[in-house]
């Protein structure tokens, strides 16, 4: 596109040299600096489909597409035992039970309102499943990979290594491969395939 505007320029450049009237020429150079000032895109790299969802009061997350199997409404966990209290327990998901894990806990979030409705969002990396808890799913969008800032220590993001970046400033995206990769959440996973 850059080459087809500079062609354009040097086409327009020899034109006016033959034109003899002084207001053609006026409006033909006119144009050929506004053509000159177009502004080039900014090349921001590849765009990762995602799905938002809230957490606690206000707090936004969001997971790449890739990782999404699916997202089920409010169903019935059961407790397991013994369990770092971010188990949430496990689901029976079509014959296969998944460990589902409370993010708000994970995460160390504080919450002023309760809930008894809630959302699991099942996430996978190859055989690997875990449902996460989520008070509501908003929507999905698409963001610029190269454009996700990195997270920093606050009140609202604990868990770095579980962050693949901040959106925007707002919305935590979150390292799902990660987070299949902890060591206690990979020993839920294959005592619950066995």
């Amino acid at each position: 596109m850059y080459e087809e505007q500079k062609d354009l320029h040097t086409s327009i450049d020899q034109n006016i040299d033959s034109i003899d009237s002084p207001e053609a020429r006026l409006i033909l150079e006119e144009r050929t600096k506004s053509f000159a000032q177009i502004e080039e895109v900014e090349d921001v790299g590849d765009y990762q489909e995602y799905i938002c969802f809230r957490l606690g009061d206000k707090e936004l997350y969001g997971i790449a597409y890739p990782y999404l199997s699916e997202i089920v409404e409010s169903t019935r966990l059961t407790f397991v035992p013994m369990t770092p209290d971010f188990i949430a327990g496990v689901i029976n998901l079509r014959s296969k039970i998944v460990p589902v894990i409370d993010l708000k806990k994970f995460f160390h979030l504080t919450t002023t309102t309760k809930s008894d409705s809630y959302w699991v969002v099942i996430v996978h990396e190859g055989a690997r499943m875990l449902g996460m808890l989520v008070d509501e799913v908003l929507n999905n969008n698409r963001y610029a990979v190269k454009k996700l800032s990195p997270a920093l220590p606050s009140k609202n993001v604990s868990n770095l290594e579980y962050v693949q970046g901040i959106y925007e400033g707002k919305i935590t995206v979150l390292n799902i491969s990660a987070l299949l990769n902890d060591a206690i959440l990979r020993k839920m996973n294959e005592g619950v395939s066995r």
